[in-house]
């Protein structure tokens, strides 16, 4: 029974891989770009704080790969790019 929940967890992580992805892109773009925006205004710091969230969600989308590798089923082949 193990075997069979840990194939329905990496199925359902691979399936929302690419949400996840765009998600975490477009959140780090966008407190990259502000936390500079706002360091630039003399705001630092709610700027620093956006630089630390934009951070924060480029290693949530590292790591998301990361456990995708850790519960891949071993007859299991993945290539993820």
């Amino acid at each position: 029974m193990k075997k069979h929940g840990q194939y329905i967890l990496f199925r359902l992580l691979v399936s929302l891989r690419w949400i996840v992805q765009i998600i975490c892109k477009i959140v780090t773009f966008v407190c990259m770009i502000g936390g500079v925006g706002l360091c630039v205004y003399n705001m630092w710091k709610e700027g620093v704080l956006l630089i630390v969230v934009g951070i924060i969600s480029y290693l949530l989308r590292i790591y998301y790969d990361r456990l995708i590798f850790k519960i891949k089923p071993d007859d299991t082949d993945l290539w993820v790019s």
